[in-house]
Protein backbone atom coordinates (compact mmCIF):
# COMPACT_ATOMS: atom_id res chain seq x y z
CA UNK A 1 0.00 0.00 0.00
CA UNK A 2 1.16 3.24 -1.13
CA UNK A 3 2.73 5.72 1.86
CA UNK A 4 -0.09 8.15 0.59
CA UNK A 5 -3.48 6.19 1.01
CA UNK A 6 -1.75 4.48 4.41
CA UNK A 7 -1.59 8.45 5.66
CA UNK A 8 -5.23 9.57 4.18
CA UNK A 9 -6.63 6.32 5.78
CA UNK A 10 -4.86 6.94 9.12
CA UNK A 11 -5.37 10.77 9.10
CA UNK A 12 -9.09 10.00 7.92
CA UNK A 13 -9.74 7.35 10.76
CA UNK A 14 -8.33 9.55 13.36
CA UNK A 15 -10.69 12.43 12.27
CA UNK A 16 -13.81 10.05 12.38
CA UNK A 17 -13.03 9.02 15.65
CA UNK A 18 -12.68 12.62 16.75
CA UNK A 19 -15.95 13.64 15.36
CA UNK A 20 -17.95 10.44 16.70
CA UNK A 21 -16.18 11.50 20.54
CA UNK A 22 -17.23 15.53 19.84
CA UNK A 23 -20.17 14.18 18.33
CA UNK A 24 -21.49 11.71 21.30
CA UNK A 25 -20.29 14.43 24.04
CA UNK A 26 -22.41 17.27 22.37
CA UNK A 27 -25.38 14.90 21.75
CA UNK A 28 -25.30 14.28 25.65
CA UNK A 29 -24.53 17.82 26.74
CA UNK A 30 -27.23 18.92 24.49
CA UNK A 31 -30.17 16.57 25.75
CA UNK A 32 -28.91 17.55 29.40
CA UNK A 33 -29.95 20.99 27.95
CA UNK A 34 -33.21 20.15 26.43
CA UNK A 35 -34.29 18.04 29.74
CA UNK A 36 -32.95 21.41 32.10
CA UNK A 37 -34.84 23.77 29.61
CA UNK A 38 -37.72 21.32 29.94
CA UNK A 39 -38.12 21.37 33.90
CA UNK A 40 -37.73 24.89 33.82
CA UNK A 41 -40.29 25.61 31.52
CA UNK A 42 -42.87 23.83 33.38
CA UNK A 43 -41.59 25.78 36.51
CA UNK A 44 -41.88 29.13 34.77
CA UNK A 45 -45.70 27.88 33.95
CA UNK A 46 -46.42 26.77 37.64
CA UNK A 47 -44.68 30.36 38.58
CA UNK A 48 -46.63 32.45 36.69
CA UNK A 49 -50.28 30.40 37.59
CA UNK A 50 -49.37 31.09 41.49
CA UNK A 51 -48.61 34.62 40.84
CA UNK A 52 -52.11 34.65 39.36
CA UNK A 53 -53.68 33.17 42.41
CA UNK A 54 -51.72 35.24 44.88
CA UNK A 55 -52.94 38.57 43.43
CA UNK A 56 -56.31 37.08 42.74
CA UNK A 57 -56.82 36.27 46.59
CA UNK A 58 -56.78 39.72 47.93
CA UNK A 59 -59.24 40.86 45.42
CA UNK A 60 -61.31 37.35 45.31
CA UNK A 61 -61.18 37.45 42.05
CA UNK A 62 -62.12 34.17 41.31
CA UNK A 63 -62.68 34.90 37.73
CA UNK A 64 -58.74 35.93 36.87
CA UNK A 65 -57.71 32.41 38.02
CA UNK A 66 -60.29 30.69 35.75
CA UNK A 67 -59.74 32.79 32.60
CA UNK A 68 -55.72 32.38 33.64
CA UNK A 69 -56.44 28.36 33.62
CA UNK A 70 -58.40 28.39 30.33
CA UNK A 71 -55.64 30.40 28.67
CA UNK A 72 -53.23 28.00 29.54
CA UNK A 73 -55.15 25.16 28.56
CA UNK A 74 -55.60 26.16 25.23
CA UNK A 75 -52.45 27.75 24.57
CA UNK A 76 -50.26 24.98 25.35
CA UNK A 77 -51.19 21.45 23.89
CA UNK A 78 -48.47 20.02 26.84
CA UNK A 79 -50.88 21.50 29.83
CA UNK A 80 -53.73 19.15 30.32
CA UNK A 81 -55.41 21.80 33.65
CA UNK A 82 -54.37 24.72 35.70
CA UNK A 83 -55.89 24.15 39.12
CA UNK A 84 -56.51 26.27 42.69
CA UNK A 85 -56.84 22.83 45.49
CA UNK A 86 -57.06 24.03 49.29
CA UNK A 87 -55.15 22.47 51.95
CA UNK A 88 -57.92 20.32 52.71
CA UNK A 89 -58.21 19.30 48.94
CA UNK A 90 -61.14 20.70 48.54
CA UNK A 91 -60.79 21.76 44.66
CA UNK A 92 -61.46 25.87 45.06
CA UNK A 93 -60.93 26.74 41.09
CA UNK A 94 -60.60 24.51 38.23
CA UNK A 95 -61.89 24.03 34.67
CA UNK A 96 -61.13 20.25 34.72
CA UNK A 97 -63.34 19.39 37.39
CA UNK A 98 -63.71 15.90 36.45
CA UNK A 99 -59.74 15.66 36.51
CA UNK A 100 -58.83 17.08 39.25
CA UNK A 101 -61.51 15.29 40.83
CA UNK A 102 -59.81 11.82 39.79
CA UNK A 103 -56.66 13.53 41.07
CA UNK A 104 -58.05 14.25 44.28
CA UNK A 105 -59.93 11.14 44.96
CA UNK A 106 -57.68 8.90 43.71
CA UNK A 107 -54.27 9.60 44.23
CA UNK A 108 -52.12 10.17 47.18
CA UNK A 109 -51.82 14.10 47.22
CA UNK A 110 -49.62 15.15 49.60
CA UNK A 111 -49.83 18.70 50.02
CA UNK A 112 -47.53 20.27 52.10
CA UNK A 113 -45.83 23.75 52.93
CA UNK A 114 -42.32 22.96 50.97
CA UNK A 115 -39.96 25.55 49.62
CA UNK A 116 -39.60 23.03 46.13
CA UNK A 117 -41.86 22.52 43.51
CA UNK A 118 -43.15 19.16 43.90
CA UNK A 119 -44.06 16.73 41.09
CA UNK A 120 -46.21 13.42 41.24
CA UNK A 121 -47.55 11.44 38.51
CA UNK A 122 -50.89 9.60 37.73
CA UNK A 123 -52.49 7.85 34.73
CA UNK A 124 -55.85 8.58 34.16
CA UNK A 125 -58.83 6.16 33.66
CA UNK A 126 -58.66 6.60 29.88
CA UNK A 127 -54.44 5.60 30.23
CA UNK A 128 -53.26 8.91 29.76
CA UNK A 129 -50.20 9.59 32.03
CA UNK A 130 -50.67 13.12 33.68
CA UNK A 131 -47.59 14.64 35.32
CA UNK A 132 -48.67 16.92 38.01
CA UNK A 133 -46.73 19.84 39.33
CA UNK A 134 -47.87 22.00 42.38
CA UNK A 135 -46.34 24.22 44.81
CA UNK A 136 -48.07 25.82 47.99
CA UNK A 137 -49.88 29.70 47.28
CA UNK A 138 -49.70 32.03 50.08
CA UNK A 139 -52.22 34.78 51.64
CA UNK A 140 -50.41 37.10 54.35
CA UNK A 141 -47.80 34.40 55.16
CA UNK A 142 -50.10 31.58 55.25
CA UNK A 143 -50.98 29.05 53.14
CA UNK A 144 -54.57 29.31 51.03
CA UNK A 145 -53.99 26.11 48.98
CA UNK A 146 -51.84 24.44 46.28
CA UNK A 147 -51.54 25.55 42.42
CA UNK A 148 -51.48 22.67 40.34
CA UNK A 149 -50.84 22.23 36.61
CA UNK A 150 -51.23 18.75 35.12
CA UNK A 151 -49.16 17.73 32.24
CA UNK A 152 -49.15 15.27 29.29
CA UNK A 153 -46.38 13.45 30.12
CA UNK A 154 -47.02 11.90 26.11
CA UNK A 155 -46.46 15.60 24.67
CA UNK A 156 -43.37 16.33 27.31
CA UNK A 157 -41.80 13.31 25.86
CA UNK A 158 -43.07 13.88 22.04
CA UNK A 159 -41.16 17.41 22.12
CA UNK A 160 -38.14 16.22 23.86
CA UNK A 161 -38.04 13.43 21.13
CA UNK A 162 -38.55 16.13 18.45
CA UNK A 163 -36.11 18.63 20.07
CA UNK A 164 -33.49 15.35 20.11
CA UNK A 165 -34.16 14.81 16.62
CA UNK A 166 -33.79 17.71 15.40
CA UNK A 167 -30.35 18.07 17.66
CA UNK A 168 -29.26 14.76 16.24
CA UNK A 169 -29.18 15.93 12.64
CA UNK A 170 -27.49 19.14 13.02
CA UNK A 171 -24.69 17.11 14.83
CA UNK A 172 -25.08 14.46 11.96
CA UNK A 173 -24.70 17.38 9.34
CA UNK A 174 -21.76 19.78 11.27
CA UNK A 175 -19.75 16.01 11.93
CA UNK A 176 -20.66 14.41 8.12
CA UNK A 177 -19.15 17.61 6.88
CA UNK A 178 -15.92 18.04 9.40
CA UNK A 179 -15.41 14.62 8.55
CA UNK A 180 -15.57 15.02 4.48
CA UNK A 181 -13.73 18.06 5.18
CA UNK A 182 -11.27 16.34 7.07
CA UNK A 183 -10.87 13.30 5.06
CA UNK A 184 -10.43 15.83 1.56
CA UNK A 185 -7.98 17.83 3.57
CA UNK A 186 -5.91 14.42 4.78
CA UNK A 187 -5.98 13.34 1.28
CA UNK A 188 -4.72 17.17 -0.68
CA UNK A 189 -2.21 16.54 2.55
CA UNK A 190 -1.01 13.28 1.77
CA UNK A 191 -0.55 14.27 -1.86
CA UNK A 192 1.46 17.36 -0.97
CA UNK A 193 3.60 15.75 1.17
CA UNK A 194 4.15 12.34 -1.01
CA UNK A 195 4.52 14.20 -3.85
CA UNK A 196 8.61 15.45 -3.76
CA UNK A 197 8.82 11.75 -2.17
CA UNK A 198 7.61 10.35 -5.48
CA UNK A 199 9.69 12.29 -7.15
CA UNK A 200 12.47 10.61 -5.23
CA UNK A 201 11.16 7.32 -6.44
CA UNK A 202 10.54 8.32 -10.18
CA UNK A 203 14.27 10.14 -9.97
CA UNK A 204 15.40 6.54 -8.42
CA UNK A 205 13.87 4.86 -11.14
CA UNK A 206 15.54 6.89 -14.19
CA UNK A 207 18.89 6.80 -12.38
CA UNK A 208 18.47 2.48 -12.19
CA UNK A 209 17.66 2.76 -15.88
CA UNK A 210 20.77 4.72 -16.23
CA UNK A 211 19.66 8.28 -16.92
CA UNK A 212 22.01 9.51 -15.12
CA UNK A 213 21.10 13.31 -16.20
CA UNK A 214 18.20 12.88 -13.46
CA UNK A 215 17.59 16.08 -11.43
CA UNK A 216 14.43 16.54 -9.17
CA UNK A 217 12.79 19.80 -8.54
CA UNK A 218 11.63 20.16 -4.96
CA UNK A 219 11.89 23.82 -3.72
CA UNK A 220 10.59 22.42 0.10
CA UNK A 221 13.03 23.33 2.56
CA UNK A 222 12.51 20.48 5.05
CA UNK A 223 13.84 17.29 4.96
CA UNK A 224 12.64 15.76 1.86
CA UNK A 225 14.14 18.74 0.30
CA UNK A 226 17.51 18.21 1.66
CA UNK A 227 17.07 14.56 0.61
CA UNK A 228 16.26 15.97 -3.00
CA UNK A 229 18.86 18.08 -2.97
CA UNK A 230 21.30 15.22 -1.62
CA UNK A 231 19.66 13.09 -4.38
CA UNK A 232 21.13 15.77 -7.23
CA UNK A 233 24.54 15.58 -5.78
CA UNK A 234 24.47 12.06 -5.93
CA UNK A 235 23.26 12.21 -9.89
CA UNK A 236 25.69 14.69 -10.70
CA UNK A 237 28.52 12.38 -9.34
CA UNK A 238 27.45 9.40 -10.47
CA UNK A 239 27.15 11.34 -13.87
CA UNK A 240 30.65 12.28 -13.37
CA UNK A 241 31.97 9.10 -12.74
CA UNK A 242 29.89 7.43 -16.18
CA UNK A 243 31.57 9.60 -18.10
CA UNK A 244 35.02 9.43 -16.56
CA UNK A 245 34.35 5.43 -17.17
CA UNK A 246 33.16 6.23 -21.07
CA UNK A 247 36.29 7.83 -21.67
CA UNK A 248 38.69 5.60 -19.80
CA UNK A 249 36.91 2.52 -21.93
CA UNK A 250 36.56 4.42 -25.11
CA UNK A 251 40.67 5.58 -24.94
CA UNK A 252 41.80 2.03 -23.90
CA UNK A 253 39.79 0.66 -26.79
CA UNK A 254 41.07 3.57 -29.33
CA UNK A 255 44.80 2.26 -28.05
CA UNK A 256 43.50 -1.60 -28.05
CA UNK A 257 42.30 -1.64 -31.52
CA UNK A 258 45.83 -0.52 -33.60
CA UNK A 259 47.70 -2.94 -31.56
CA UNK A 260 44.90 -5.72 -32.45
CA UNK A 261 45.22 -4.34 -36.39
CA UNK A 262 48.69 -4.78 -36.66
CA UNK A 263 48.81 -7.97 -35.03
CA UNK A 264 46.35 -9.61 -36.96
CA UNK A 265 47.60 -8.06 -40.16
CA UNK A 266 51.16 -9.49 -39.24
CA UNK A 267 49.72 -12.85 -38.35
CA UNK A 268 47.87 -13.07 -41.91
CA UNK A 269 51.16 -11.92 -43.84
CA UNK A 270 53.08 -14.37 -41.74
CA UNK A 271 51.10 -17.14 -42.70
CA UNK A 272 50.81 -15.99 -46.96
CA UNK A 273 54.54 -16.05 -46.57
CA UNK A 274 55.77 -19.37 -44.25
CA UNK A 275 52.88 -21.66 -44.55
CA UNK A 276 54.36 -23.89 -46.66
CA UNK A 277 57.56 -24.27 -44.07
CA UNK A 278 54.68 -24.94 -40.69
CA UNK A 279 53.42 -28.00 -39.40
CA UNK A 280 49.33 -28.45 -39.03
CA UNK A 281 50.04 -27.71 -35.38
CA UNK A 282 51.36 -24.70 -35.51
CA UNK A 283 49.13 -23.71 -38.28
CA UNK A 284 46.49 -24.46 -36.07
CA UNK A 285 47.91 -22.68 -33.16
CA UNK A 286 48.24 -19.46 -35.28
CA UNK A 287 44.55 -19.73 -36.74
CA UNK A 288 43.40 -19.65 -33.05
CA UNK A 289 45.07 -16.84 -32.05
CA UNK A 290 43.74 -15.15 -35.21
CA UNK A 291 40.37 -16.28 -34.46
CA UNK A 292 40.68 -14.64 -30.75
CA UNK A 293 42.53 -11.64 -32.46
CA UNK A 294 39.44 -10.48 -34.29
CA UNK A 295 37.15 -11.79 -31.06
CA UNK A 296 38.95 -9.14 -29.50
CA UNK A 297 38.66 -6.28 -31.94
CA UNK A 298 34.64 -6.87 -31.96
CA UNK A 299 34.50 -6.52 -28.32
CA UNK A 300 36.49 -3.43 -28.89
CA UNK A 301 34.64 -2.29 -31.61
CA UNK A 302 31.41 -3.17 -29.54
CA UNK A 303 32.69 -1.70 -26.75
CA UNK A 304 33.44 1.35 -29.09
CA UNK A 305 29.96 1.51 -30.31
CA UNK A 306 28.31 1.15 -27.05
CA UNK A 307 29.97 4.02 -25.93
CA UNK A 308 29.34 6.48 -29.57
CA UNK A 309 25.53 5.60 -28.81
CA UNK A 310 25.57 6.93 -24.86
CA UNK A 311 27.43 9.68 -25.95
CA UNK A 312 24.82 10.55 -28.81
CA UNK A 313 27.82 10.82 -31.65
CA UNK A 314 26.96 8.20 -33.79
CA UNK A 315 25.05 9.82 -37.43
CA UNK A 316 22.70 7.43 -39.59
CA UNK A 317 23.80 7.69 -43.05
CA UNK A 318 20.14 6.61 -44.06
CA UNK A 319 19.72 5.50 -47.84
CA UNK A 320 16.75 3.72 -49.64
CA UNK A 321 17.38 -0.07 -49.69
CA UNK A 322 15.71 -3.48 -50.31
CA UNK A 323 15.46 -4.69 -46.63
CA UNK A 324 14.89 -8.51 -48.59
CA UNK A 325 18.24 -7.76 -50.21
CA UNK A 326 19.71 -7.08 -46.75
CA UNK A 327 18.66 -9.81 -44.89
CA UNK A 328 19.36 -12.65 -47.62
CA UNK A 329 23.03 -11.18 -47.61
CA UNK A 330 23.05 -11.54 -43.75
CA UNK A 331 21.60 -15.09 -43.73
CA UNK A 332 24.43 -16.50 -46.39
CA UNK A 333 26.93 -15.45 -44.39
CA UNK A 334 25.27 -17.14 -41.13
CA UNK A 335 25.34 -20.19 -43.13
CA UNK A 336 28.16 -22.06 -41.83
CA UNK A 337 26.57 -21.29 -38.22
CA UNK A 338 23.24 -22.99 -39.25
CA UNK A 339 24.92 -25.84 -41.01
CA UNK A 340 27.52 -26.34 -37.77
CA UNK A 341 24.24 -26.72 -35.22
CA UNK A 342 22.00 -28.38 -38.11
CA UNK A 343 19.49 -25.09 -37.66
CA UNK A 344 16.68 -25.08 -40.38
CA UNK A 345 16.09 -21.93 -41.32
CA UNK A 346 13.35 -20.45 -42.55
CA UNK A 347 12.30 -17.20 -44.17
CA UNK A 348 8.79 -15.31 -44.09
CA UNK A 349 9.64 -12.32 -46.08
CA UNK A 350 6.27 -11.00 -47.41
CA UNK A 351 6.31 -10.10 -51.16
CA UNK A 352 6.51 -6.76 -52.84
CA UNK A 353 8.04 -4.93 -49.91
CA UNK A 354 8.00 -1.40 -50.62
CA UNK A 355 12.18 0.22 -50.19
CA UNK A 356 12.97 1.58 -46.67
CA UNK A 357 14.74 4.57 -45.54
CA UNK A 358 17.90 2.88 -43.36
CA UNK A 359 21.88 3.41 -42.54
CA UNK A 360 22.56 -0.51 -44.91
CA UNK A 361 25.58 -0.82 -42.45
CA UNK A 362 24.35 -0.53 -39.33
CA UNK A 363 20.97 -2.31 -40.35
CA UNK A 364 23.17 -5.01 -41.39
CA UNK A 365 24.48 -5.35 -37.79
CA UNK A 366 21.50 -5.35 -36.40
CA UNK A 367 20.21 -8.04 -38.10
CA UNK A 368 23.30 -9.93 -38.02
CA UNK A 369 23.45 -9.56 -34.13
CA UNK A 370 19.47 -10.87 -33.77
CA UNK A 371 20.68 -14.39 -36.18
CA UNK A 372 23.40 -14.96 -34.30
CA UNK A 373 21.88 -14.61 -30.87
CA UNK A 374 19.55 -17.21 -32.09
CA UNK A 375 22.08 -19.75 -33.48
CA UNK A 376 23.37 -19.19 -29.57
CA UNK A 377 20.44 -19.91 -28.12
CA UNK A 378 18.96 -22.59 -30.31
CA UNK A 379 19.31 -26.13 -30.32
CA UNK A 380 20.54 -28.62 -32.58
CA UNK A 381 18.27 -29.14 -35.29
CA UNK A 382 16.16 -26.52 -33.96
CA UNK A 383 14.36 -23.64 -35.98
CA UNK A 384 15.01 -20.03 -37.14
CA UNK A 385 12.52 -18.04 -39.23
CA UNK A 386 13.38 -14.58 -39.94
CA UNK A 387 10.61 -12.22 -41.88
CA UNK A 388 9.73 -9.13 -42.62
CA UNK A 389 6.17 -7.61 -43.39
CA UNK A 390 4.15 -4.08 -44.05
CA UNK A 391 2.76 -3.04 -40.78
CA UNK A 392 1.66 1.06 -41.10
CA UNK A 393 4.22 3.38 -42.22
CA UNK A 394 6.89 0.91 -40.97
CA UNK A 395 8.53 -2.41 -42.40
CA UNK A 396 8.34 -4.86 -39.43
CA UNK A 397 11.74 -7.42 -39.64
CA UNK A 398 11.54 -10.04 -36.78
CA UNK A 399 13.87 -12.92 -36.07
CA UNK A 400 12.03 -15.73 -34.51
CA UNK A 401 13.76 -19.16 -32.58
CA UNK A 402 12.84 -22.46 -30.65
CA UNK A 403 15.75 -21.65 -28.41
CA UNK A 404 15.62 -21.50 -24.65
CA UNK A 405 13.84 -18.66 -24.38
CA UNK A 406 13.85 -15.41 -22.03
CA UNK A 407 12.54 -15.36 -18.23
CA UNK A 408 9.61 -13.09 -18.03
CA UNK A 409 11.96 -11.04 -15.10
CA UNK A 410 14.57 -10.39 -17.50
CA UNK A 411 12.25 -9.18 -20.58
CA UNK A 412 12.84 -5.57 -19.17
CA UNK A 413 16.59 -5.95 -18.79
CA UNK A 414 17.57 -7.78 -21.99
CA UNK A 415 18.70 -4.63 -24.16
CA UNK A 416 20.74 -2.98 -21.35
CA UNK A 417 24.92 -3.34 -21.20
CA UNK A 418 26.33 -6.37 -20.23
CA UNK A 419 22.78 -8.08 -19.52
CA UNK A 420 22.66 -11.71 -20.60
CA UNK A 421 19.40 -14.21 -19.67
CA UNK A 422 20.90 -17.40 -18.51
CA UNK A 423 22.75 -19.36 -21.03
CA UNK A 424 22.91 -22.89 -19.23
CA UNK A 425 20.73 -25.19 -20.80
CA UNK A 426 21.31 -28.66 -21.45
CA UNK A 427 20.30 -28.31 -25.24
CA UNK A 428 22.55 -25.61 -25.48
CA UNK A 429 25.17 -25.74 -23.30
CA UNK A 430 26.59 -22.62 -21.86
CA UNK A 431 26.75 -19.82 -24.33
CA UNK A 432 29.29 -17.17 -23.92
CA UNK A 433 29.08 -13.15 -25.10
CA UNK A 434 30.03 -9.54 -24.67
CA UNK A 435 26.56 -8.55 -23.56
CA UNK A 436 27.06 -5.88 -25.88
CA UNK A 437 25.27 -7.19 -28.91
CA UNK A 438 21.00 -6.29 -28.08
CA UNK A 439 22.37 -3.31 -26.77
CA UNK A 440 23.96 -1.80 -29.94
CA UNK A 441 21.04 -3.50 -31.88
CA UNK A 442 18.25 -1.02 -30.19
CA UNK A 443 21.07 1.83 -30.22
CA UNK A 444 20.98 1.71 -34.16
CA UNK A 445 17.64 1.26 -34.18
CA UNK A 446 16.27 3.65 -32.90
CA UNK A 447 18.94 5.76 -34.52
CA UNK A 448 16.93 5.28 -37.59
CA UNK A 449 13.90 6.02 -36.11
CA UNK A 450 12.72 2.70 -35.26
CA UNK A 451 11.77 0.32 -31.68
CA UNK A 452 13.08 -3.14 -31.00
CA UNK A 453 11.36 -5.22 -28.22
CA UNK A 454 11.41 -9.12 -27.98
CA UNK A 455 8.38 -11.58 -27.21
CA UNK A 456 9.30 -14.93 -25.48
CA UNK A 457 8.35 -17.86 -23.13
CA UNK A 458 11.15 -19.97 -21.43
CA UNK A 459 11.48 -23.11 -23.54
CA UNK A 460 9.47 -22.54 -26.12
CA UNK A 461 11.68 -19.29 -28.10
CA UNK A 462 11.88 -15.74 -28.20
CA UNK A 463 10.95 -13.50 -30.91
CA UNK A 464 12.78 -10.01 -31.73
CA UNK A 465 11.18 -7.42 -33.68
CA UNK A 466 12.53 -4.19 -34.90
CA UNK A 467 10.63 -1.47 -37.48
CA UNK A 468 12.24 0.92 -39.86
CA UNK A 469 10.97 3.32 -41.60
CA UNK A 470 9.55 2.77 -45.57
CA UNK A 471 10.89 5.30 -48.00
CA UNK A 472 8.80 7.71 -49.01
Amino acid sequence: MKLRTQFSILVSILILVIMLVLGTVLFVYEKQQILTENRNNQVVLLKNYITVCEESLPMDDDLMIINYSDMLVKTDPVVVYASFIGGDGKILHSRKNSIISFLVGNTDIKQQRTNDIKTQEFVLPAGEKILDIYFPVFKENNVAGFAHIGLNQKEIDKRIADALSRMKNRIFAVTFFAVLTGITGSFLLAFKLTQPINKLVDGARKLGEGKLDTKIKVNTKDEIGLLSKEFNIMAEKLQELDELKNSFVSSVSHELRSPLSYIKGYIELFLEDSEEKLDKKQIEYFGIIRKNITRLTMFVNDVLDVAKIEAKQLIAKTGKQDIAFVIDEITDFAQPGLEEKKINLRKAIAPGLPQVLIDEDKTRHIISNLLNNAIKFCPENGTITIGALVEGSYVKVFVKDTGIGIPKEALNTIFEKFRQAKAEHEKVGKVKGSGLGLTIAKGFVELQGGKIWVESELDKGSTFFFTVLIAK
